[in-house]
């Protein structure tokens, strides 16, 4: 949030010029000398201004600036210098295509908006096995930009046109439209998954293995303006009454209402809307997280060459795990190793880190918003994809499938750490389509729970390295208490009785469970217990009986108070420690399959005369 460097009165007096030309004004790239630039460009940043953080020297730093902004710089004593006026980039391109002799046309440079999507569709023509190009806006049911846009994906994988049992991947570019090397950045990834597919190893590898999503523009609205009006433009196009545009990397809902979260006044350039996922583009964004998933993310922005990770303001328990992940994709991005706490909270790779327990990282490639596009060729864009190939093929900590252990069924479960304290909502849970799960975990032993309703939880001890892959089935046992209780009167037995269970009871050593039957007026009753399913597959033919335990008979008065029969409602615990050391069926024994049942009859038939059954529920005994 904003201190503001100026008076009150000096900013409503600066409201109004503002509003009037909002939408005709360009940014500005300003210069400010200082002793103390790191301490100066921490402040500006807390305060809300943008600072280009690569700029930060030895006795100066950079910042863009709106003329709002730049009044209030002067006002608080700032000689902020104008070194660069935003103008349209495509007018920047033509001229630096002319210096070059070349006389080509934009193409031959930086693609505009409409030439991303038809790169993206000539990917997927070129190899639809592997490639589909998705409108991510239409697919998900998301609201369209401001200006009318949509936002689209490459999804990449060995059988593209199915929604495999695959973990998934997500590599996004352009939320700040104007860091233009980002963009090819996102095309020249979706180039090298599809050409070089069957080819290089690791690519093969990463395709087969993976679903991975590339948004090359994440900013469409804001990405046109930086071609046709303002090269320096870094959010949206949303209008508001005092300025315009959003930072969607300060939209996200993770961190949004921290301290460490984008500025709350409209002309900042790290605006951060009003109110968390506020924008069509970010809902977008949002939706497919969801949908999808994703184990990895990758940020792409610029510049900086170096890595972002974990939160700015926040604990994280594994700070130093995913410090050391950042040191590798830095490494392997060409950056020496550099990395960093990120700019702000609100970010998109925050969310999926937060909240899909998906390990998620930013790269601030390169040393300018706008290298040329041949310096961008021969440098930013060859040292992305080192990063990215590195992180497509870093195995994950801990994976797995969660499934009812009787059905199979995928199951969401959530999965939490009860070592490590995670303070601020973070959660994790597997997939509800194949019931998947992705946990990454620090070097050492971490205990892992997984927890669903209606299930007995289980916990894990896993000890992991830095490079460790562990693959862990979790089957759920159901655990709930299951009743008895009878149906509406079908015939001359009256009430006949149904086991009504939401789920298997636990069996688990040291435990019981309790069972219960209800107005059984006039009968006798029982529970039968069978080990192990018969030699034909069916249940209570060929297994064992285990026991047969009577329920309790008690009179039922009649409204006159003269007895009218037996109720044999009651209730059962049945303890499993003490009949298996009793050692009564060898077969009930630890993994053992079981079965129950609820019987009911009229007195003085022999069974199975008159008999009543429920349904038969199962359940396994855990060690």
């Amino acid at each position: 949030m904003r201190l503001r460097l100026a008076s009150s009165c000096a900013l409503v007096a600066l409201s109004v010029p503002w509003m009037a030309v909002a939408s005709a004004q360009t940014l500005k790239r300003v210069g400010i000398e200082s002793s103390d630039p790191r301490a100066l460009a921490e402040r500006f940043t807390e305060e809300g201004y943008d600072v280009l953080e690569g700029s930060v020297k030895s006795d100066s730093l950079e910042l863009v600036v709106s003329d709002a902004s730049l009044a209030m710089l002067e006002l608080a004593g700032f000689a902020p210098r104008v070194l660069e006026i935003g103008r349209p980039y495509k007018d920047i391109q033509a001229e630096q295509a002319a210096a070059a002799g070349s006389g080509d046309a934009v193409p031959s440079g930086y693609p505009n908006g409409a030439q991303i999507l038809t790169s993206m569709s000539n990917s997927a023509n070129a190899f639809p096995a592997i490639c589909q190009f998705v409108d991510l806006t239409a697919t998900l049911g998301m609201p369209a930009t401001v200006n009318g846009n949509h936002l689209y994906a490459c999804k990449i994988s060995d059988n593209v046109a199915t929604d495999e049992d695959e973990p998934t991947m997500l590599v996004l570019c352009g939320s700040h439209c104007r860091e233009l090397a980002v963009h090819v950045i996102g095309l020249d990834t979706i180039t090298k998954l599809t050409t070089l597919y069957g080819v290089n190893s690791q690519v093969t590898a990463a395709v087969d293995n993976y679903e991975i999503w590339v948004i090359p523009n994440a900013n469409p609205d804001g990405y046109d303006w930086v071609f046709n009006v303002d090269n320096l433009w870094r959010k949206n196009r949303r209008v508001f009454a005092g300025g315009i545009g959003v930072d969607l990397n300060r939209n996200y809902n993770f961190g949004w209402s921290s301290p460490c979260s984008g500025s709350t006044f409209v002309p900042d350039e790290t605006y951060k809307g009003p109110s968390p996922a506020s924008e069509a583009e970010v809902q977008t964004v949002k939706a497919l997280q969801n949908r999808e998933r994703f184990a990895k993310v990758l940020d792409y922005h610029s510049y900086g060459s170096e890595t972002l990770w974990g939160y700015l303001c926040w604990g994280h328990p594994w700070g130093g795990m995913l410090q050391l992940e950042a040191i590798q994709i830095s490494l392997a991005t060409g950056y020496g190793g550099a990395e960093r706490a990120p700019s702000a909270h609100g970010e998109q790779w925050h969310d999926p880190l937060a909240f899909h327990g998906a390990i998620g990282f930013l790269t601030e490639v390169g040393s300018q918003f706008q290298p040329t596009y041949a310096s961008a060729l021969a440098n930013e864009v060859p040292d992305a994809w080192g990063g990215t190939l590195y992180f497509a093929n870093r195995p994950i900590t801990l994976s797995g499938h969660v499934t009812d252990s009787v059905t199979g069924a995928p199951i969401v479960a959530a999965i939490t750490y009860p070592t490590a304290t995670f303070t601020n909502g973070e959660t994790n849970a597997s997939h509800a389509g194949f019931g998947r799960y992705h946990s990454w975990l620090p070097a050492g032993t971490t205990q892992v729970k997984f927890s669903a309703p209606g299930y007995a939880s289980q916990q894990f001890g896993i000890t992991a390295t830095s490079t460790s892959s562990q693959v862990l089935a979790v089957q759920l046992v159901k655990d709930t208490t299951a009743t008895f209780y009878c149906t509406a009167k079908t015939n001359s037995l009256g009430c006949v009785p149904v086991m009504d269970a939401d789920g298997n009871p636990s069996a688990s050593a040291g435990s019981g469970f309790v069972l219960s039957a209800a107005s059984v007026l006039n009968k006798k009753a029982g529970l039968l217990f069978y080990s192990t399913v018969g030699a034909n597959g069916n249940p209570f033919q060929g297994g064992t009986l285990c026991c047969k335990l009577p329920i309790v008979r008690t009179p039922v008065q009649n409204s006159g108070g003269s007895a009218s029969g037996n109720d044999c409602t009651g209730t059962f615990v049945f303890d499993f420690n003490g009949y298996i050391a009793a050692g009564a069926d060898p077969n009930l024994v630890s993994g053992a399959n079981v079965w129950s049942q609820y019987w009911s009859r009229d007195p003085g038939f022999a069974a199975p005369n008159n008999t009543s059954l429920s349904n038969g529920t199962s359940f396994t005994i855990l060690p």
